[in-house]
């Protein structure tokens, strides 16, 4: 009896348990692969569909050895991991590469969670990088206050403080002002629970992208970031509307952005800023797994692909046959929902019916166009807790992501109307 094959999953959101779906199914016909789970974040759901399923924190002492007893435990054979968090994207390509398949390089991908690694190995290429007019900011590591306040003192712009292994812009601030650094330093402290600090020079250029994909295969999203201290996405749009002159110093820094963190077959999800003016473009960060906010699920409507099965191909055989992105055909844009100020939900507060009359209003604002809707959710229920200028990924009230089959819109225009109508329907039920 030949011994059984599987694809591996470690770690991922319970949100994109869907995605999960699709993957066994593909699996299943295409390579007759079942499906183990390795996550810490469960939903419970993944029994539903999926025979192994495994608990394990990231943070568990010997990480690896733990992964590999687990998988010695099925007497199956794995033929390819696929890692849906940057926590484990590092883990997944050293665990490929004692296992002998598919994976990006065992040591570099590490920088797609710990962004100090990331400015290390980003200054080895610097005259390369320089070249293709891309700007390397100063950044540090930052053991205390006073080493915090002397790097303030070289940064004539401001800096950026974060965790070296953060997540949903959790803990990051962006400091212009002396008076608030200390107050910001601290902030970012308590978020940060006990990881490393880092600070950047703040590189204000006036646009921010990402440079998204698997394998080959790229394409660009442009992002809208709320303005301020708290540098959170509000917004992507698919795909990025900029002009073919800035469009190549994107993928010139996105191509080196790959580079640098060992990406071979895998997914990336590289955030770039840009100066529109100059063409100088600036390395935010890379995510070695793919991309959230739902941009894979507008890229497949947008592209009319899988990007899931083309990541799959790749890790399975270590090519896709589609190896470049076909023409769009239309465009879409996620919108997350802002509260129009500081408060909490009242009782009384029916979601379901929130959201009803909300897509109703949102049907009234795009008839005009050919759209669909992607997805929409509604996060906040009796007693949550709402903010104006979330600090965070996780503290919008929802999202609505949607399709048009058009690239003639104005996005930005349609996404602040969007939410424009979200904060008069939700007025009424803050206090």
């Amino acid at each position: 009896m030949s011994i059984k094959k599987y694809l591996l999953v470690l770690d991922y959101l319970p949100a994109r348990i869907d995605e999960l779906k699709l993957i066994k199914d593909y699996i299943h016909d295409k390579y007759a692969l079942d499906m183990v789970i390795i996550s810490d974040l469960l939903s419970g759901d993944e029994n539903k569909f999926c025979h192994h399923v495994f608990h394990l924190p990231v943070s568990s002492p010997d990480y690896q050895g733990e992964v590999l007893k687990l998988m010695a435990s099925l007497e199956m054979e794995c033929v390819c991991i696929l890692p849906f968090m940057d926590a484990v994207s590092g883990h997944a390509a050293a665990l490929a590469k004692k296992l002998g398949i598919y994976g990006d390089d065992a040591i570099l991908s590490f920088a797609g969670i710990n962004k100090l690694q990331y400015r290390e190995q980003e200054k080895v290429l610097a005259n390369f990088l320089i070249a293709q007019n891309i700007v390397i900011p100063r950044s540090t590591k930052i053991d205390n206050y006073g080493q915090l306040d002397d790097f303030f003192g070289l940064c004539q712009s401001g800096i950026v403080i974060k965790p070296t292994d953060g997540r949903a812009n959790i803990g990051v601030k962006a400091v212009k002002n002396y008076s608030l650094l200390k107050s910001s330093y601290e902030e970012t402290l308590q978020a940060a629970h006990q990881s490393v600090i880092i600070a950047e020079e703040l590189i204000e250029f006036d646009a921010e992208f990402s440079y998204d994909g698997v394998g080959t295969l790229s394409f660009l999203t442009q992002k809208v970031n709320q303005i301020g201290e708290y540098p959170v996405e509000i917004g992507q749009i698919v795909p990025a509307q900029c002009s073919p002159l800035n469009s190549l110093s994107l993928i010139k820094a996105g191509q080196s952005m790959n580079l640098i963190s060992g990406q071979r077959y895998g997914a990336f999800h590289n955030e770039i800023k840009l100066n529109s003016s100059t063409g100088e473009t600036f390395l935010v960060e890379t995510n070695r797994r793919p991309a959230g906010m739902h941009i894979w699920d507008m890229a497949n409507k947008v592209f009319d692909i899988s990007l899931q099965k083309i990541w799959v191909d790749h890790l399975v055989q270590g090519y896709s046959d589609i190896n470049t992105i076909p023409k769009a055909h239309g465009s879409a844009f996620i919108m997350n929902l802002v509260s129009p100020k500081d408060g909490v939900i009242r009782k009384g507060f029916d979601e379901n019916i929130v959201k009803q009359k909300f897509m109703s209003l949102v049907h009234d604002l795009l008839q005009s166009y050919q759209y669909e809707i992607i997805s929409t959710k509604i996060k906040v229920t009796e007693n949550s807790q709402v903010y104006k200028i979330p600090k965070t990924n996780n503290e919008f009230c929802g999202y609505v992501c949607v399709y048009i089959k058009s690239q003639e819109v104005n996005h930005l225009e349609c996404m602040n109307a969007i939410n424009c109508l979200w904060q008069s329907l939700i007025q009424e039920f803050i206090f």
